[in-house]
């Protein structure tokens, strides 16, 4: 069988467009051998999710994003069209969340099947929610990080503001360090003769000073030997003669007081001590008497006889 060129051109065409068609729907996601549900979740904002994103459940790829229109007569709502394999279970406490697909941007449908006792048929709304975006995540995450930055920045800023101060300090205590450096180079030059003369003199009373040493070292020596002198004295055996007297002496004055011995006698007996001061007085008489009488007591002779004293009584 003959054909033209006409149908062959218009069969491979619709061949390609049919093979086209399913192609595109495969890498969409179309899954044609398997039967799907249809159900439908409302949002206020679909940003980021385009048809054809995909319906995951734990990770895993059920279905996909079929159409995206406005709910009629509510403008301020959309209606998502949600194509998912009828092999999975939906309940009525489902929950079709929203949530970020990739870091660009891109949103998906995250399944969350619920535990509830009834199931729900195709073309049935499902519950609806958001996931916090990764954006919103990593700005909450970040917004104490950059506050944090905020106050280390300012406090930086303090501390350089600190080091420009102290920076300056430096400089002039510097230029205050060299000015006295070279104040103190100036005076050692203009001094230079006035400080040998110095270090001359202490030299020499360094000199003065080892020989003082040396005498005073002599001296310790001879203190030594002085010492040592002491030490072999026999100031032990001296110690006890003059301990031995002390005790006769204060055997002596005890004899005394108690009357022994004439000194005992005369220091405790009045009447010992009043014919003494009687006897001394009558000589004084007597003496007196002699002094004024000499010749009632003494007798001379011109021819040589012993001379006579008489006493008056």
């Amino acid at each position: 069988m003959n054909f033209s060129k006409e149908f062959k051109v218009g069969l491979l065409s619709v061949v390609s467009g049919t093979v086209l068609y399913f192609g595109v729907d495969f890498l969409k996601g179309t899954d044609f051998m398997s039967s799907t549900n249809r159900y439908f979740a409302i949002y206020d904002n679909v940003e980021g999710l385009t048809v054809s994103n995909p319906v995951m459940v734990n990770g895993f790829s059920v279905g996909r994003v079929e159409k995206i229109m406005l709910v009629p007569n509510r403008t301020d709502l959309l209606c998502v069209s949600l194509v998912i394999d009828k092999n999975i279970p939906l309940t009525d406490s489902s929950v079709a969340i929203l949530a970020d697909g990739d870091l660009l941007g891109g949103k998906l449908i995250e399944l969350k099947i619920g535990k509830g006792k009834k199931a729900i048929a195709d073309e049935d709304t499902l519950i609806s929610g958001n996931s916090e975006s990764i954006t919103e995540s990593l700005k909450a995450r970040a917004l104490p990080v950059l506050d944090q930055l905020d106050s280390t920045a300012a406090q930086l800023t303090v501390v350089m503001k600190g080091l420009t101060k102290t920076t300056q300090q430096v400089n002039a205590t510097l230029a205050d360090f060299e000015a006295t450096s070279k104040s103190v180079r100036g005076i050692m030059d203009d001094n230079r003769g006035s400080f040998k003369g110095t270090m001359q003199n202490v030299n020499r009373i360094s000199a003065a000073l080892i020989t003082t040493q040396k005498e005073v070292n002599t001296l310790i020596t001879k203190m030594n030997r002085f010492g040592d002198t002491l030490n072999a004295m026999e100031l032990g055996k001296t110690v006890a003669s003059a301990n031995k007297s002390i005790e006769n002496l204060n055997g002596l004055l005890g004899g005394i007081k108690s009357g022994k011995g004439s000194l005992g006698k005369l220091a405790v007996n009045d009447s010992l001590y009043n014919n003494l001061k009687n006897t001394s007085a009558d000589l004084d008489k007597l003496f007196i008497d002699i002094k004024a009488n000499p010749k009632r007591y003494v007798h001379f002779s011109i021819f040589g006889k012993k001379t006579k004293v008489t006493v008056e009584k």
